[in-house]
């Protein structure tokens, strides 16, 4: 097997190695030219099995499109093509493999990754070369008349009927529909890119099978990382519900996972169909509030979503403001009501929620660090809980999320509040440890630990549990309690000793705590 390598940063070493590495372990002979304006419109590449381009230089802009690797395909559809560069965005998936790539990949390379790829390249290359030399011919041809039918690539009638005959089909196809593999970031975790093309051609297996068996006529082409197109033919819109799901349970009967198939509506002109594939597309973006494993046609899409309403931006401002005056579990009522609106009195598209739940996030973010939590803590936090809003799936996802993202935050003040509130309260105590023995109020108590006196009144009873008047009492009782064990002190005495300027108003709150009054108190421990 021969393998072209093109780019224009030959002295890349971080580039080259991972690549001469490989191809020597599985014995590929590899060449490495620069790209030049003027090589991919060569012959130069002619008798090489497979070709990989570097698409992340500065010449790589005028020299390079996907016209010229389609044409490249078109002259010799044996060939295996792949691009790579340091990301790509999924326009841009879907713009390389309409030319006709293999498959792309990210820089820096994967040694693993790279030696799937090619012991793949090199395993197809060797099959088809034994066994089926026009066989990659009539694939090629088949996905790009799905391309270019998708994309809006053909204009005309004739050309779009000659090129069905060539891929076999008895008539052009009048509908779209797009697979979509269900949960597919979440399966691909800890998987390889090689799992993930098994995967893909499971599909693809599947889907042939199904139409095959049902004699339905029909081409299919991958048009992103979990979607296939498939083209259907002469079935009008109430007849596609079937093989809709036939797709499904052929494909989860070989691959073991579900998919979700978007349907657009039925076109008699071919020409129509790249209306048709982004009503799939649309379809599937119902799957957001419709759920997963699901056969959803553009009817349904097109009436799902409401108009966009937002949450109020007083409303945030009203958490925010209830958040920084630890009054967390009135917050807690009002983020309720938020969750309420965005999960079940409207339906909003995925994109504008995600930003709603982010502005949410960010929002009692900032009203935690107003209130004096750790810039570090909250970072982690936001980190978190953003790494896994790209995991969800659909509104039931982001619903947990959201519920779990606001538990943690306000548990998060909770605590800080705690803290912070801790050595007030705990300088209060010690205040009524040394005074109690005269005539204090809660407001004098407030001032000495410079808190207002409704703000400490509330603080003390949510750290010591009780409120300030019945903690004081209770002070005073226990104290009350080792003075009567000396009989030389009369009630009045102790009354006295313990902040009580009357003796029976000191013997009723001695009763309230103890069931009994000092007397009965005192006289019942000498019996003892």
């Amino acid at each position: 097997m021969k393998l072209l390598f093109l780019t224009d940063d030959l002295e890349n070493v971080d580039l080259l190695q991972p690549l001469k590495l490989v191809t020597n372990q599985l014995q590929i002979e590899l060449d490495c030219l620069p790209l030049t304006k003027d090589l991919l419109a060569s012959k130069r590449f002619v008798g090489y099995d497979a070709l990989f381009v570097d698409c992340n230089t500065d010449s790589v802009h005028s020299a390079l499109n996907q016209s010229k690797i389609a044409a490249i395909k078109k002259a010799d559809p044996n060939v295996f093509i792949a691009v790579m560069q340091e990301g790509f965005r999924s326009s841009e998936v879907r713009a390389w493999f309409k030319a006709g790539v293999f498959d792309v990949l990210e820089k820096p390379l994967n040694e693993d990754h790279l030696y799937e790829l090619l012991n793949e390249i090199k395993q197809q290359t060797l099959a088809t070369k034994q066994t089926h030399p026009d066989h990659a011919k009539t694939d090629w041809l088949k996905r790009g008349l799905v391309y270019d039918l998708i994309f809006g690539s053909s204009k005309h009638a004739k050309e779009i009927w000659d090129r069905s005959q060539q891929c076999g089909l008895a008539s052009t196809p009048t509908t779209v529909m797009v697979v979509s593999i269900d949960r597919y970031k979440t399966i691909m975790k800890q998987k390889s890119s090689k799992w993930a093309q098994s995967l893909r051609h499971d599909c693809t297996n599947a889907i042939d099978t199904c139409l095959k068996d049902r004699g339905l006529t029909g081409i299919q082409a991958i048009v992103a990382k979990d979607q296939l197109a498939v083209l259907l033919s002469c079935l009008e819109d109430e007849q596609l519900d079937a093989p809709a799901r036939l797709l499904q349970k052929e494909i989860e009967k070989r691959t073991g996972h579900t998919v979700t198939v978007g349907v657009g509506r039925y076109y008699h002109d071919p020409r129509n169909l790249a209306q048709s594939f982004k009503e799939a597309l649309q379809a599937q973006e119902a799957k957001f509030y419709l759920g997963k494993n699901n056969v959803i046609h553009y009817k349904e899409s097109d009436e799902l979503f409401e108009q966009t309403k937002l949450v109020p931006y007083e409303k945030l401002e009203t958490v925010s403001q209830l958040l920084r005056r630890g009054e967390l579990d009135h917050g807690k009522t009002e983020l309720e009501q938020i969750r309420q609106f965005l999960f079940t009195d409207c339906r909003m598209e995925k994109d504008i929620l995600h930003l709603q739940v982010t502005d949410i996030l960010n929002a009692l973010l900032r009203a935690a660090l107003n209130n004096g939590c750790h810039p570090d803590m909250m970072q982690l936090i936001y980190s978190k809980y953003m790494e896994q809003l790209k995991e969800t799936a659909d509104v039931y996802d982001i619903e947990k999320w959201f519920i779990e993202m606001v538990d943690s935050i306000l548990f998060n003040i909770h605590r800080f509040n705690n803290e912070k509130m801790l050595r007030p309260i705990q300088q209060a105590v010690q205040y009524m440890e040394a005074s109690y023995n005269k005539p204090i109020s809660l407001e004098e108590v407030a001032e000495h630990v410079r808190l207002s006196a409704n703000y400490f009144s509330n603080t003390f009873k949510k750290t010591m549990g009780q409120p300030f008047v019945k903690y004081l009492a209770q002070m005073r009782v226990e104290k009350a309690k080792q003075l009567l064990q000396d009989l030389d002190y009369t009630v009045y005495q102790v009354a006295s000793e313990v902040g009580y300027s009357d003796s029976r108003y000191f013997s009723r709150v001695f009763k309230s705590f103890e069931g009994k009054t000092p007397s009965e108190y005192r006289n019942a421990r000498v019996v003892k």
